[in-house]
């Protein structure tokens, strides 16, 4: 027995350095992880879910968003399940970014644009830390089948009005317990477990922590292999 716990906290060890490698190759890559469980496997399915954050320069910040990606990535899954990114959310009680401008994954049907509805991220009142949407900064697919589905992405582009780039990934890294910090939500429509549709919520949280949280609950959101450059 106590052969097998050393070989699985190698195990462990093994992976998270893993994790830490893969994110110097993203330093502004971050994962997400599940709020509400409508469908029965958005432990599994946030496994799939990116936001990599990235300096544009001119005092501009890109955030693109990948349903199973980016390729090589922790994020890219060989099997990803079926489902929609149908709105981003962004609670940003430290005033720092205004919207500039929005990228879609060309000739893929994604399509999205700032839409002042829904005002409210479902499911983000239930945090310890109740999810405040930023007026102005929400988007949304038009027409809603426009959403990115695995292996799509959307990328939005915001002015920096106050501090830099750096201020930004810090104000994301900061945590989710308190002010002056900038937090990302996005709800995902039409996952598919069995043939049933459904909608879930997700957070964004940095990573390596994240993929080893996911790794310690295996028993309860599953495992998915994933694919490596």
């Amino acid at each position: 027995m106590k052969m097998k716990r050393t070989k699985f906290m190698l195990t462990i060890v093994v992976i998270g350095a893993c994790c830490l490698f893969a994110q110097t190759a993203h330093a502004g890559l971050f994962g997400f992880e599940a709020i509400t469980n409508n469908s029965g496997v958005s432990g599994t399915y946030a496994l799939q879910l990116a936001v990599d954050v990235s300096n544009t320069g001119s005092d501009q910040v890109l955030f693109k968003f990948y349903n199973d990606g980016p390729g090589g990535s922790l994020y890219d899954v060989l099997s990803p399940i079926a489902g929609s990114i149908a709105r981003i959310y962004f609670d940003d009680s430290a005033n720092l970014i205004a919207f500039n401008s929005i990228f879609s994954d060309s000739g893929a049907g994604v399509n999205f644009i700032i839409a002042p509805t829904p005002g409210t991220f479902p499911g983000g009142n239930t945090l310890p830390n109740p999810f405040v949407a930023t007026d102005g900064l929400r988007c949304s697919p038009t027409p809603p089948i426009n959403g990115a589905n695995p292996g799509e992405w959307v990328a939005v582009k915001y002015d920096i009005v106050s501090g830099d780039y750096a201020g930004v990934l810090n104000a994301l890294r900061l945590g989710f317990d308190g002010a002056d910090t900038l937090r990302i939500g996005i709800h995902v429509q039409g996952i598919l477990p069995t043939g049933v549709n459904q909608s879930d919520s997700f957070i964004m949280v940095p990573v390596p922590g994240a993929v080893i949280l996911a790794i310690f609950g295996l028993g309860a959101v599953g495992i998915k292999l994933r694919k490596y450059a």
